[in-house]
């Protein structure tokens, strides 16, 4: 992930304090082709919004730990927003960079 240290400072806020933090990111950074982009689920909300939310497996302490030394920062940053019961919302845009929008509820 190439994003400047304010950027993910704000994620970070936003998963320890709850809120909603808009970025946009590179196709490459999340696992999405023209093969997902067309998948039934994801064609008809491409750029209106649709969620990936990673497998429940992260809720267990051990293997998080595992998978996040094993991925990039974006992974990261999605692992730890969904283990604090957040989300991540992702839009595609007619640039064909993606928006992501990390929120979680305010605590």
């Amino acid at each position: 992930m190439k994003h400047a240290h304010e950027e993910l400072q704000a994620i970070l806020g936003v998963i320890e304090h709850g809120g909603i933090y808009t970025i946009e990111i590179d196709a490459s950074e999340i696992p999405m082709t023209a093969v997902e982009e067309a998948w039934e689920d994801i064609a008809p909300v491409l750029t209106s919004g649709f969620e990936m939310p990673p497998s429940t497996v992260i809720h267990d302490p051990v293997a998080a730990n595992e998978i996040l030394t094993k991925v990039d920062t974006w992974g990261q940053i999605v692992v730890l927003v969904y283990r604090h019961g957040g989300r991540v919302i992702y839009r595609k845009r007619p640039s064909g960079r993606y928006e992501a929008t990390v929120q979680r509820k305010e605590s």
